[in-house]
């Protein structure tokens, strides 16, 4: 009985060790990937929360510029999504103001009109 005991012990010691020594030859650096991986899904999440509709904007605007003058549709920090004023009448946008704010920075814009696309053309 303890033969059998110490052979199972020393079989559970030496693939222990087995396992060990391939883990951390196929990962030779493992704590680094981790931490990038973790790097990684943090960056997705933040962009996924700047992305979502329901998001506030930043309260600080320490990244902000004020970019106001040429019509743009994307930001310098890369979003194209928007916070505009805006009228509705019947349910469709019959007017909205020309100052924009970047939703995941908070830039000042100008919003583009369909007189600066046929401007754009022209050029």
């Amino acid at each position: 009985m303890e033969i059998a005991l110490i052979i199972s012990v020393s079989i559970a010691v030496v693939l222990s060790i087995f396992f060990l020594t391939m883990f951390f030859k196929r990962f030779k650096v493992g704590f680094y990937y981790i931490d990038k991986y973790e790097e990684a899904v943090k960056e997705m999440l933040n962009l996924m929360e700047i992305n979502d509709p329901r998001y506030i904007p930043p309260v600080d605007y320490d990244n902000a510029i004020d970019m106001r003058g040429t019509p743009t549709h994307t930001c310098l920090c890369g979003s194209d999504v928007w916070i505009v004023k805006v009228v509705f009448r019947d349910f469709e946008i019959a007017t909205y103001f020309l100052d924009m704010e970047c939703l995941a920075c908070g830039s000042l814009a100008t919003a583009p009109t369909p007189i600066d696309k046929s401007n754009v053309d022209e050029i």
